[in-house]
């Protein structure tokens, strides 16, 4: 569960589930920290540094399985993720301005569908890369807390790959 504890499945789990944008890798080689877009196709940094602007990409699907079924990722899940993060991850408050007066991040706001907006308290420039690391940034689809299906055990996601078996200690596979 992205949210809850820090653990080791958050990084395997990082090809199945996406976040806003994602740091670069190639083929065979080391990543070279590049931030390259993900869920957000685009990003500007306002003048002063304390507003990001991201806009969505559009016709990302999440795995189809029940119960999202392969519908359109959209901005209900982006706004869910980032208010589940903030009220849940042991990790919010490296983050989270109100809990913390060195986090970064006042507000998170979805001016329209395709649009989400980071306000700042101060100008802080790794933000951007902040938000590719799975531990700040996984967009999970709004159901996540609805009880169909157990974050801490089961993933759903938009990546290209989707996370077919897992077991505790003996077993993580990927289709």
């Amino acid at each position: 569960d992205p949210s809850g504890a820090i653990n080791p499945l958050n990084a395997p789990a990082r090809i199945a589930i996406n976040t806003l944008v994602r740091i670069g890798y190639g083929v065979n080689k080391w990543p070279d920290n590049q931030i390259i877009p993900d869920i957000a196709e685009s990003w500007e940094i306002a003048p002063g540094g304390t507003q990001i602007t991201m806009k969505l990409r559009q016709g990302v699907k999440w795995h189809n399985k029940a119960p999202v079924n392969g519908r359109t990722l959209d901005m209900d899940d982006v706004m869910f993720s980032w208010n589940r993060f903030a009220a849940q991850a042991p990790n919010r408050k490296d983050m989270i301005n109100s809990l913390n007066p060195f986090g970064p991040v006042l507000s998170a706001t979805n001016p329209d569908s395709k649009t989400v907006v980071f306000k700042l308290a101060y100008p802080y420039v790794p933000i951007v890369g902040f938000l590719a690391y799975p531990r700040y940034g996984q967009i999970q689809p709004k159901e996540t807390d609805g009880g169909a299906f157990n974050p801490e055990l089961e993933s759903r996601g938009s990546g290209p790959w989707r996370i077919d078996r897992f077991e505790k200690d003996v077993e993580l596979r990927f289709v």
